[in-house]
């Protein structure tokens, strides 16, 4: 649209204009009125008609020649209403576009928020993990530090249970070689009392030899004493013998029983060694690695997803900034275009001011100068080009809704030659009425 000012100011210039030129046509009409009447006086009726002649086939030429500027210019002026049509539907399309853009620059945001919560959603999970590696790491070092105490218990108890079973074998060793000198020994005894109890045996069979030499008394009773003496020696070392066996016996069962009970005892360590002390820990170390395992897969996992966010993210910040550029240069191109639309308006009204100006310069020649026929010639030729003024017009403010494709650089360039060209014809116009 035109600023107010400047349509006060081109008011003001076309007024004066119209002044001027009225009071050129005037002074002209003046000249003309006594160049007539010198001729009337001094010349004849033939030559006055032979004047007229001349005068109307002048007159015909410029209403021709006027009829065709002014057609001329119609067509120039309903090509640029047909280009500012065209602006208009380009500044639509590009207002449209600036919305969608706008649309979508909301929605890229809406989804680098989205974006940004999963990806702290993430962050939190990942400091999750960590801890909870962490910690397994420090239980999975306790657990290590009590196995390797273990480990070392079980070795100095291992050494010492050694030790004493190396020194018991050696006891061991030496009660067997007592028991087996202690078994030589008793049955050294057996045989001498065997053979003891053989001699007694020779003995009561002597009895009766005995008896016979009663008559001996001394010599009987001597040998009677010396047979008691020895009976009661041969039974004292038997009993002496057997209580020693025995002993022997009790002792080598003990020291049986002790082996007994030491090897049980280092079989019974042992197994609560490799049961509480390997296996045990063993199995909950290899649950602590299972779960060590599982906590860096997803920690892994939780990393991947945090890069791929990360890439959704560039790639919706590098969208958002391809979107903001877009809306940028439409909204050059709609400023642009704005002002192309402004000033093809501009230009578009000077073509019309200047195409009334011309049409009520031609309306005051036709009513002055020009005979009845001739109005009427004039007033059709005006009709007619007033018609596609009019349809013009009406496109125009029919078509200020529609919207097509937009002009360029170049295109405003050729129309402001056009309207320069325009300029030129009607001023040119202007002059050949004025003559």
């Amino acid at each position: 649209m035109i600023p107010i000012d400047n349509f006060s100011e081109w008011n003001k210039r076309s007024f004066i204009l119209a002044l001027i030129e009225e009071d050129r046509l005037l002074s002209r009409i003046e000249t003309l009125e006594s160049q007539l009447q010198t001729c009337g006086k001094n010349v004849t009726e033939e030559k006055l008609k032979d004047d007229v002649i001349k005068l109307q086939e002048d007159k015909d030429k410029y209403q021709i020649a006027a009829k065709e500027s002014l057609k001329k210019i119609l067509q120039e002026k309903l090509e640029a209403i047909r280009k500012v049509q065209d602006l208009e539907n380009s500044l639509s399309n590009t207002e449209n576009e600036s919305s969608h853009l706008l649309e979508s620059n909301q929605k890229k945001e809406q989804e680098i928020l989205l974006l940004l919560e999963k990806a702290t959603e993430n962050e939190k999970e990942i400091s999750n993990l960590t801890k909870k590696l962490q910690e397994l790491i420090a239980c999975l070092q306790e657990v290590e530090e009590k196995y390797l105490d273990l480990q070392s218990q079980n070795a100095e108890e291992k050494l010492t249970l050694e030790s004493n079973a190396e020194e018991m074998r050696k006891e061991e060793q030496k009660l067997s070689t007592k028991i087996e000198a202690l078994k030589a020994e008793n049955d050294f005894t057996k045989e001498q009392l065997n053979a003891m109890k053989a001699h007694f045996d020779i003995l009561k069979k002597d009895q009766n030899v005995e008896e016979t030499i009663e008559k001996n008394g001394n010599l009987s009773s001597h040998d009677g004493l010396n047979s008691t003496e020895s009976e009661a020696s041969e039974k004292n070392i038997i009993q002496v013998l057997s209580c020693e066996v025995n002993r022997l016996e009790l002792e080598l069962q003990r020291v049986q029983k002790e082996n007994l009970k030491n090897e049980a005892l280092t079989n019974s360590e042992a197994g609560d060694c490799t049961s509480n002390g390997d296996a045990k820990p063993l199995d909950y170390l290899n649950r602590l690695q299972l779960d060590m395992q599982q906590l860096k897969k997803l920690l892994a996992e939780s990393r991947d997803n945090k890069m791929i966010v990360d890439a959704e993210l560039l790639e919706a910040k590098n969208q958002l900034n391809e979107s903001q550029k877009n809306i940028k240069s439409a909204t050059t191109e709609l400023h642009f275009v704005l002002d192309q639309v402004v000033k093809a308006k501009e230009e578009l009204q000077y073509k019309t001011n200047q195409v009334n100006d011309l049409r009520n310069l031609l309306t005051s020649l036709s009513t002055e100068r020009f005979s009845d026929n001739q109005k009427e010639l004039i007033q059709k030729t005006l009709e007619e080009i007033q018609k596609p003024f009019s349809q013009a017009e009406s496109e125009t403010d029919s078509s200020s809704s529609k919207r097509s494709d937009y002009i360029s650089l170049s295109d405003y360039e050729r129309l402001k030659k056009e309207c320069a060209m325009f300029k030129d014809r009607i001023k040119s116009l202007e002059s050949d009425l004025m003559r």
